[in-house]
C-alpha cells in the first residue's frame, strides 16, 4: 500500500495522470492527455529483469537516478530487518505473565524475583531481560529517572554528567561515603584515579567504580589496563585510610556487551581474586526505589560480581 500512494503521488506529480474532478464515490484518475504519446511509449519498453532482485540495492542501482546522476548512495540492507529476536518475546511474555500472576497492574519495575524466577525457569539471564524490557519499562519512569538512563548512553558529551550522577546515587541515595574522583591526578607518575571512590565502615575498606556512558559497553584494552592500575593505585587517595582494602571495583554503564563477563573474570584473577562487576545504570534506578542503604548495597555490588 505505501508504495502505491508513491507511486501514485509521483506519477500526480510529474503531471503523466490527474484526478477525475467529475467523479463521486472512490477517486479515480485518468492519463493527462498532455503527455499521452510518453506515456504509451513508455508502456511500450520491454521491461529489463533486475540483476540480483533478492537485494533492495539491486533496485536503487537500476532505477534510483535523479537528473540522468547515477545512483551511487549505499544501502543498509539490515535497515528493514530489525524485527523482534524470538528470545525478546519469549521474556516480555514471561514478563507480562509474571504481572497477570501477582495482579501487578503497570509495570516499570523489574523486582529481584522476576529475575530469579526467569533465571531458574527459562535460563534467562539478567543482562537479557534488561536488554528486552528496557523500552517496557521506561513508560513507569520519572523525568530524572528517565534523564539519568540517557546519560548513561549518550558518550562523551555526557560522560562527565553521568559520572556526577553516579556520585550522587550513592551518596544521597545510598547514604554510603562517595567521593568523585575521576579528575584528579596523581601527585606523582603518571595517570590518575577511577572516576568514583566508595569507603564502607562495615565491614571496612572501599569499592572503586568507572562511569562509561555507552549504549553498550564491551571493556576495551585500554579501559581494562587502566582498572587495572586503578586498583594498585587507589591507596593513594587522601580519602582510603592507610591499610584500607580494596573490597571490589566495578564498571557502570547503559548495559553490557556479552563478551564482559569472561573478561571481568579474568581481571578479577589478575587482581589476586578481587571481585569485579558490571552494574547496569537500570539496576542502579532499581536499588534506589527498593531504599538500599549502606552494607545492603555493598552485599548488592559484590553479589554481581558472583553472578
Amino acid at each position: 500500500m505505501n508504495i502505491g500512494n508513491t507511486f501514485l503521488n509521483v506519477l500526480i506529480g510529474v503531471r503523466f495522470i490527474d484526478k477525475d474532478e467529475g467523479q463521486f464515490g472512490p477517486a479515480r484518475y485518468v492519463i493527462n492527455t498532455e503527455h499521452i504519446d510518453q506515456v504509451q511509449k513508455a508502456c511500450q519498453t520491454i521491461f529489463t529483469p533486475i540483476k540480483n532482485p533478492e537485494l533492495n540495492e539491486s533496485f536503487q542501482r537500476s532505477y534510483g537516478a535523479w537528473d540522468g546522476k547515477k545512483d551511487t548512495e549505499k544501502r543498509d540492507e539490515n535497515a528493514c530487518e530489525k524485527t523482534e529476536s524470538a528470545l525478546d518475546s519469549q521474556i516480555k511474555a514471561a514478563f507480562f505473565k509474571y504481572q497477570q500472576d501477582h495482579g501487578i497492574q503497570m509495570a516499570g519495575e523489574l523486582t529481584d524475583q522476576f529475575v530469579a524466577e526467569a533465571r531458574s525457569h527459562y535460563g534467562f539471564t539478567e543482562s537479557q531481560i534488561r536488554s528486552a524490557l528496557v523500552t517496557f519499562l521506561e513508560i513507569a519512569r520519572s523525568d530524572d529517572e528517565r534523564e539519568f538512563v540517557r546519560i548513561s548512553q549518550g558518550g562523551v558529551s555526557t560522560a562527565l554528567a553521568f559520572e556526577k550522577k553516579v556520585h550522587a546515587i550513592f551518596k544521597e541515595n545510598f547514604r554510603v561515603r562517595s567521593f568523585h574522583t575521576g579528575q584528579r591526578k596523581r601527585r606523582t607518575g603518571v595517570g590518575g584515579f577511577t572516576d568514583i571512590l566508595l569507603i564502607f565502615e562495615s565491614p571496612e575498606g572501599c569499592v572503586i567504580l568507572d562511569a562509561k556512558s555507552t549504549k553498550e559497553y564491551c571493556l576495551e584494552v585500554d579501559d581494562y589496563r587502566a582498572m587495572k592500575n586503578y586498583c594498585q593505585q587507589f591507596h593513594e587517595l587522601a580519602e582510603v585510610k592507610p591499610g584500607a582494602p580494596l573490597l571490589a571495583a566495578g564498571f557502570v554503564s547503559f548495559s553490557f556487551s556479552k563478551v564482559v563477563p569472561a573478561k571481568l573474570k579474568k581481571l578479577s584473577a589478575e587482581l589476586n581474586n578481587i571481585p569485579v562487576f558490571a552494574l547496569p545504570a537500570t539496576e542502579l534506578l532499581t536499588w534506589v526505589k527498593e531504599g538500599k542503604n549502606g552494607s545492603s548495597v555493598l552485599d548488592s555490588l559484590l553479589g554481581l560480581a558472583r553472578s
